[in-house]
């Protein structure tokens, strides 16, 4: 009997080890690999449903996540799964991912929400209510300035030029690049001029993060002409970043001392007019000057160019 006992005690153990085995290693692999199938084929309910019973959350946020992304069938996740999705994302110190979620999101507290997300990526200048006057500076993304590149870039200032309500019309606060409107000297409007690529590109994608760029709205704008010579306008065009007209320059500015433009150490160091003017210098507008080899300026004073520097200039 005594034998027959320690045989069958071991016998046993094994078995339940078995048991263990088949439900704790084989069956979650299995489950796993059933939750990817359906989710490849669509049945996103009991994927997630899968998923979630055996301990997977994370991983079910994260695929909502994506398909709001990717627009793979975004349409079926509602407003209440965003909102916690966005706390989640918040908690987890992910501001990108939650801003996404939040900006467009009417539901409960996500505008306070939305608010404190900026607040905790960008400072105090994204508390609710503090950058929404004319005339006040809020800081967003970075570009060199001091011309020590040892340091890394710095945060761009902005001045708020006009309050739309939902959005907000800037100005660099600095000169921060010293570039030509266009490349070559030749005919020229702002629909052509290697400036507004350049602006639209490099400039756009290099000084702002992910999250940024999606605040950037993308504006219709009517062809601006010169009132005070026969030179072409060009054509509309839809930009992110652009120069002002005449008309915007005159109606945001109460004076030409509002238009004086200083220019950052980096811009300076990289001017070649910057030893006779100072700090100061003569900013491009998006109109065509007395012709399209020339193109409208403020100037360093910030009176209004209507006869224009040479484009390539």
């Amino acid at each position: 009997m005594k034998k027959f006992l320690m045989i069958f005690i071991p016998v046993f153990i094994a078995a339940d080890l078995l048991l263990l085995l088949l439900l704790f290693v084989i069956m979650p692999q299995q489950d796993y690999a059933k939750a990817m199938k359906l989710l490849n084929e669509g049945d996103y309910g009991t994927a997630y449903a899968i998923l979630e019973k055996r301990g997977k959350k994370e991983q079910v946020i994260e695929d909502k996540y994506d398909r709001i992304v990717t627009g793979r069938d975004a349409g079926a996740i509602g407003s209440d799964e965003r909102y916690t999705m966005a706390v989640y994302f918040m908690d987890s110190g992910r501001y990108d991912e939650a801003i996404r979620l939040l900006k467009d999101l009417d539901y409960r507290d996500s505008e306070d929400l939305l608010e404190s997300c900026y607040t905790a990526k960008y400072g105090s200048d994204y508390q609710k209510g503090s950058i929404y006057e004319t005339g006040s500076v809020l800081k967003m993304g970075t570009f060199e300035q001091d011309n020590d590149e040892s340091d890394g870039t710095e945060p761009i200032e902005w001045i708020v030029l006009a309050n739309e309500e939902d959005s907000l019309l800037i100005i660099s606060k600095y000169g921060l690049e010293c570039r030509k409107f266009d490349d070559f000297h030749s005919n020229v409007t702002w629909d052509t001029c290697s400036l507004r690529k350049w602006l639209n590109d490099e400039f756009l994608h290099g000084s702002f993060d992910a999250a940024e760029q999606e605040r950037i709205l993308e504006t219709a704008l009517e062809k601006a002409g010169n009132p005070q010579s026969d030179a072409l306008d060009g054509e509309d065009t839809a930009d992110r970043v652009f120069l002002l007209s005449f008309a915007d320059a005159d109606t945001y500015f109460i004076s030409d001392d509002a238009r004086i433009c200083e220019l950052t150490e980096y811009a300076k160091a990289n001017s070649k007019y910057a030893e006779a003017s100072g700090m100061t210098c003569s900013w491009w507008l998006r109109a065509p000057g007395f012709d399209n080899t020339l193109t409208a300026t403020i100037g360093r004073k910030g009176n209004i160019r209507y006869t224009g520097e040479v484009s390539d200039s």
